[in-house]
């Protein structure tokens, strides 16, 4: 904060749409009035969980500089996957025809096929060691990730048999199994885990009290070979159910900011209020090779016209317009702003 000054010459913050306004405070008032700042973001991806939609009112306004960068290095160039994000950004209808050889594969079922639907396509990918995910708008629900975490695991984790010992959850998070492929929720900065790591259990010890888990291309900052490994940590139970979780399917909100080759992505309209433009954008552009969204196309079509969830009330833009809020107070750090198309 402003009483621990970082003494660094420039610091770039990247997934700036994912910073609230909290935390972007904390930020500008640990830097020195000479550092340069640049953020890089998408302000079409989802906005952050907390208050505030901070890289958006800072593209708003006229005095923060910002550029836009226009080529795409997670997708091929006229990638199927990036003409539809392109228009669901425009809000365009958009063809849900079944088309196999197009990178956006609509798959129409209803919701008593879906999720043996899923389990037929990870099992395929599994096989052939894809790198894939299967993301969803919801946590609760037959289609939600805790169902679907359960669903998955009986054809995704080899090892797991219903008489296991289990680290059993709480607040209704899936119990987690050996061999389980999970996620780190909460970071752990001692030991280089980060919110969003992926990796697999490898062993549970209940007389030990402790939890093997493998992460993989897990890197080692602070040597700065920048050379990734997969490396095991152990972890206390207690460990495990506050920053651990099961992730054969995640939500849409905890991958952001994350890549894979192939991502399977269920539709439905009881899906409700959350289904939206932002959320759709952020859902297929995890993809690099492919997307498979099963369900109902009408969902899909729903989300592209539903632009409602982009508006949160900020008055950050017109308070540093204004001058009410100095511009110098923000401008002085923020160098530029880099928006990704």
């Amino acid at each position: 904060g402003q009483y621990n000054k970082y003494s660094v010459d420039a610091v770039i913050v990247d997934e700036m749409s994912m910073v609230d306004a909290a935390t972007f405070y904390h930020l500008i008032t640990a830097l020195n009035d000479d550092c340069i700042l640049i953020l890089v973001g998408d302000d079409r991806q989802l906005p952050s969980v907390g208050s505030g939609h901070v890289l958006n009112n800072l593209i708003a306004s006229p005095n923060i500089s910002h550029t836009f960068l226009t080529k795409i290095y997670r997708q091929e160039k006229g990638s199927d996957i990036v003409k539809t994000a392109h228009a669901i950004l425009s809000g365009k209808d958009i063809d849900t025809q079944y088309n196999k050889e197009s990178e956006l594969l609509f798959l129409e079922f209803n919701k008593l096929e879906v999720v043996n639907e899923i389990q037929k396509i990870t099992s395929l990918m599994k096989e052939k060691n894809s790198n894939f995910q299967v993301i969803s708008p919801v946590h609760n629900g037959e289609l939600g990730v805790n169902n679907l975490n359960i669903k998955l695991r009986e054809v995704l984790n080899p090892y797991f048999t219903s008489g296991k010992t289990a680290i059993k959850m709480k607040h209704g998070s899936c119990d987690i199994f050996e061999g389980d492929r999970i996620m780190v929720v909460r970071n752990d900065y001692d030991r280089q885990l980060y919110n969003g790591d992926i990796g697999k259990v490898q062993s549970i010890s209940m007389s030990k009290n402790e939890v093997h888990i493998k992460i993989f291309d897990w890197c080692d900052y602070e040597l700065d070979t920048h050379s990734y490994i997969n490396k095991i940590f152990t972890f206390k139970m207690e460990e495990v159910r506050s920053m651990i979780r099961v992730a054969f399917a995640s939500t849409i909100h905890k991958v952001q900011g994350q890549e894979f080759d192939f991502v399977i992505l269920p539709m439905y309209m009881e899906f409700g209020r959350m289904l939206y433009r932002n959320l759709i954008y952020t859902a297929i552009t995890r993809a690099k090779k492919k997307v498979f969204i099963i369900g109902e196309s009408k969902a899909f079509k729903f989300s592209v016209g539903n632009d409602r969830e982009t508006v949160r009330n900020s008055s950050l833009s017109e308070l540093i317009d204004s001058n009410i809020l100095p511009l110098n107070k923000v401008e002085k750090y923020v160098d530029s702003v880099a928006v990704q198309i």
